[in-house]
């Protein structure tokens, strides 16, 4: 079974206006959960026992949409219940003596519901412990010739590569990074991979680098070789940024077996062919089922919740629509209970909306994508523009804190 959360409520608004109006807290304590209405999609329950959830919901005033064949047939089905918290409450009342599946249906709502409500988060890495309690910001350094956004640090030449790893991350610190994340692979759309030992070549040195530097800031490394992985941690990395979802087994050991942090993120195919004519019938539902499965792998492999990032991975292996609902619908992946991070600086789906060919000339269309991703739930911003991120989510945060 499966669940996730269909709709966002900003309801704060009501408990301010309930508190002008001068009504009793006892009073508001009442009513408020009565004013939040939950669009709750529940896959792959028994019809059986659907068929008695929607009884029960009825005679709460709620209900559950169920497809025709659940009435006529046992199988497994997909529905959408339709609630207030208040009368979520009592269902959940009413079930929990009822059969195992009821009761397991009951336990998958709750859990559904506490993790959506989820606002603060802990990200532990092996040595570090950080408190998310509004968006951080991650300052890409790319350490390769060919970035897309043109910002790669070996573009030039390799000679003072170190000292401008150096500079980058000192300005990015500066400007307000609260991580660094570093990649010696182009992951661009169409990029051939690169061996694992010149990853190591550019990766290795400029991660000590940093840590001599600046030990306090966390640093990522984005890599899918578990070779490059390995050796990361071994010289303080603290987060394994995996594009590829940890598809590979040794990647999920050695993070496991590390304690350190790591981004699992969607991808469909891989950078080289990601882009050639990617089909989803729904994506949203896709990269959810996907996210679902791999952060369960991470579980069962012995990876810690508060170790885990998730990202939907916009970009790799998306259609331009894929994106845009990706972020319009991103609330949803709120139901699984990590911090989400996403990475939309200036992306291609940019510039083919804006007629923007230079990546460098996407940052307004960027800052757009992410205040509509801060509202509807990302924790972690992936971006090349630091100081203009960092006033977004100030900006935002502000807004916000009125209600």
């Amino acid at each position: 079974m499966q669940a996730r959360l269909l709709n966002q409520s900003f309801q704060s608004d009501l408990k301010k206006l309930m508190r002008s109006l001068k009504v009793e807290e006892a009073g508001i304590k009442i009513m408020f959960p009565k004013a939040k209405l939950r669009i709750l999609q529940i896959n792959k329950i028994p019809s059986f026992s659907a068929n008695i959830l929607k009884q029960e919901l009825l005679s709460l005033g709620g209900d559950l949409a169920l497809p025709r064949e659940a009435l006529i047939k046992k199988t497994l089905i997909n529905s959408v219940l339709l609630a207030t918290d208040s009368q979520i409450k009592k269902l959940l009342k009413k079930i929990a003596y009822q059969g195992s599946y009821l009761k397991n249906i009951g336990f998958l709502v709750q859990q559904t519901l506490k993790n959506f409500n989820k606002g603060k988060f802990i990200l532990k890495t092996a040595t570090k412990t950080l408190r998310i309690k509004r968006p951080l910001i991650m300052g890409i350094i790319n350490l390769t010739p060919d970035s897309f956004s043109g910002d790669g640090l070996l573009k030039n030449s390799a000679s003072q590569f170190l000292e401008r790893v150096k500079r980058k991350t000192e300005q990015m610190l500066k400007e307000g990074a609260d991580l660094i994340d570093i990649g010696g692979e182009s992951t661009r759309p169409g990029a051939k991979p690169i061996k694992a030992e010149e990853e190591i070549r550019r990766v290795i040195p400029a991660l000590k680098v940093i840590k001599k530097n600046f030990p306090k800031i966390p640093v990522s490394v984005d890599t899918y070789k578990p070779l490059v992985a390995k050796l990361a941690l071994k010289e303080g990395a603290d987060i394994i940024n995996d594009i590829t979802g940890l598809r590979n087994p040794e990647i999920t050991k050695i993070v496991a077996k590390k304690k350190a942090g790591v981004i699992i993120m969607h991808m469909k195919g891989k950078p080289s062919t990601m882009q050639k004519n990617p089909f989803y019938k729904d994506v949203v539902e896709e990269v959810y089922n996907f996210l679902a499965q791999a952060t369960q792998k991470a579980l069962d492999q012995g990876i810690e919740k508060d170790r885990i990032v998730i990202d939907v991975g916009i970009g790799f292996g998306k259609r331009v629509r894929d994106n845009l609902e990706l972020i319009k619908y991103l609330y949803q992946f709120k139901s699984l209970g990590y911090p989400i991070l996403i990475g939309v600086s200036r992306k291609s789906f940019i510039g083919k909306i804006l007629r923007k060919e230079n990546p460098q000339e996407r940052i307004l269309g960027t800052l757009v994508s992410l205040v509509v991703s801060i509202i509807n739930g990302a924790k972690i911003l992936r971006v090349h523009d630091v100081a203009c991120a960092k006033e977004i989510v100030k900006m935002t945060q502000v807004i916000f804190s009125l209600c």
